[in-house]
């Protein structure tokens, strides 16, 4: 487990040692990652494209599972998320160099609750928001 832990911190560390560089104008860039939940550890894939030289707009999917103890019965579930994306960067007006990407955005998406027949829990599919 601790194998597992070192690598997959060295990975996030060179990546994202490599990945700061704000988007050009009529660029694209495709991005992976696993976050953090209460909910199990999702797994994301996107792509960011900017059409000014402080603005991108994308999109998102994530995929992430786990399993839930409700009233002594363990139950399987599935989330899948599906949202736009909007975020402005702060390199010009703060004028920072291009080594780095300081930026803040908003999401809204669709998720997508995948749970057993038998489960009267209160997870549903709806409306997600994020900054």
């Amino acid at each position: 487990m601790k194998k597992i832990f070192l690598t997959i911190s060295l990975l996030l560390v060179f990546g994202l040692s490599f990945a700061q560089n704000p988007l050009g104008v009529g660029t694209t860039q495709i991005n992976l990652g696993v976050g953090m939940s209460n909910w199990g550890v999702p797994f994301y894939g996107g792509f960011d494209y900017g059409f000014h030289r402080d603005f991108t707009f994308g999109a998102e999917f994530s995929y992430r599972g786990y399993r839930e103890n409700w009233k002594n019965k363990y139950y399987d579930h599935s989330i899948m998320g599906f949202s736009g994306n909007g975020n402005y960067h702060f390199n010009t007006v703060l004028g920072l160099p291009r080594q780095f990407d300081l930026y803040a955005g908003l999401n809204i998406g669709f998720f997508v609750w995948s749970s057993p027949d038998e489960y009267n829990g209160s997870h549903n599919s709806g409306l997600g928001l994020g900054g």
